[in-house]
This record gives structure tokens, sequence and C-alpha cells, in this order.
């Protein structure tokens, strides 16, 4: 099944592979080749549903039974691009998250980089006339760290208002960043 299978296509031309083309190629005489009748509304509930699998104890039975009943119903060319949307692998030329985030709201971006929840900027940001007066960063919500602005140690005390904190270097490999508050 993984002949040819490339992560990362290194050519435009149609020889290199990405997983999702494999699995629509292999699909492809297997399936119907009709648009199915799921609509947007179930495909978002189903992913929704897939991500809570990963909270769960029991991920690969969960996963299975979630995943079984949506894909018996998709057309292999909807396969495929389902494949990309859980992978995170939908690659647009010209098209980038910033694009279609400030399509929807001017501040869209900006929220979404400091909360990096999608529902959160979409209820937000319901009325794009409406610009927000200041995107802050809060506990309990991820950021991507890679935004952040260096800073003196004087301007953190200040920033901080003179309460205990902890820095550590960044020497090498993965940012992470803990969120604390009490036993939580």
């Amino acid at each position: 099944m993984f002949i040819n299978y490339i992560r990362v296509p290194k050519t435009t031309q149609r020889v290199a592979k990405d997983f999702a083309d494999v699995c629509y190629d292999i699909l492809r005489t297997r399936c119907s080749s009709s648009i199915s009748s799921s609509t947007i509304a179930e495909i978002n509930l189903f992913l929704d549903n897939l991500s809570k699998t990963y909270t769960s104890s029991k991920k690969s039975e969960s996963t299975e039974k979630i995943l079984q009943p949506i894909l018996m119903n998709l057309s292999a060319l909807e396969q495929k691009w389902l494949i990309r949307v859980i992978l995170r692998d939908v690659k647009l030329t010209g098209m980038s998250e910033k694009a279609v985030l400030s399509t929807y709201h001017p501040d869209a971006k900006e929220l979404y980089d400091v909360s990096n929840d999608l529902a959160k900027v979409c209820a937000t940001l319901n009325n794009p006339l409406n610009r927000s007066s200041g995107i802050e960063i809060s506990l309990f919500n991820p950021f991507r760290p890679m935004l952040a602005d260096r800073l003196s140690i004087s301007k953190i005390f200040t920033k901080m208002n003179n309460k205990p904190f902890y820095v550590e270097t960044k020497l090498d490999g993965e940012r992470t960043q803990i969120h604390k508050r009490g036993k939580r």
C-alpha cells in the first residue's frame, strides 16, 4: 500500500505522492465516485469526536469506531481530502492560514495566534466591522511561543507586576509552555 509514498512531495510533477494521494489511488477503484450526502456539520461533528479520542485511554478502539462509519460513506476523493485535514496536510497554492483568517476578520489571525482556538476566534470575532481593542494571552489557552518578543529583565519584572515567575533559557530542542494555577 505504501509503495511510492513520500512524506513531503519533492517535485511538482505527479510522480511524488503524499499519503492522501496514495490512499486515493487505492480507494478510487473501491469506492463510489459520486459525492456523498455528508454535510459539513456531520464532518465537523466527526472531527470533534475524533479529536476527543486523543484524550481517551482506548485511543485505537475509539478511533476505529469513529473512522469506519464516516469513511464508508465518503467517495475516494472526499476521503483523500479528509485524510489531509486530519493530518493537517492541506496545502493549497496561494492559500495560507493568514489568508483564510484575515478573510474572516482583520483580527482573526492575531487572536488565533494567542488562543490556538478556532471556535473562540469565530465566537469572539463574529462581526468583521467590530475591531478588537486588545488581544491578550490568557492562562490555559496555549499560544504560539515563537511569536514572543524579547524583553529586558527589567521589563519582564514590570510586566509580571513583581510577582514570582520562572524563566528558562531555550538552548535547543522544542518550545514548551506550562500553565499552572494552584493544583491545576
